[in-house]
């Protein structure tokens, strides 16, 4: 899942959308949810309209804030979805 955070085309992105679902039907809503536009685009700077010297000079999480509720990361629920990522391949041992 780390594909979806440096994928480096449109393109690839929705092959990897595709791929999820053809592996498992049960993510149509996760993948309508996040194929969206406006959640994809933060996640990705080839997807974001954002310029690439801002892209690269901004930090990686806006949200300190909210990592500092470890309970909610600690039962993973309410995880945000580069968290969830992250977690899922230190899990399951993907790279």
């Amino acid at each position: 899942m780390y594909a979806l955070l440096s994928t480096e085309s449109e393109n690839m992105i929705n092959k990897l959308f595709n791929n999820i679902q053809m592996a498992d039907e049960s993510t149509s809503d996760w993948i309508t949810f996040y194929h969206q536009n406006w959640i994809i685009a933060p996640l990705n700077k080839y997807m974001s309209k954002i310029d690439d010297e801002v892209w690269i000079a901004s930090p990686d999480n806006t949200n300190v804030a909210k990592a500092a509720h470890a309970l909610s990361n600690h039962c993973r629920k309410s995880l945000k979805l580069v968290t969830a990522i992250i977690q899922s391949d230190k899990k399951f041992k993907i790279y």
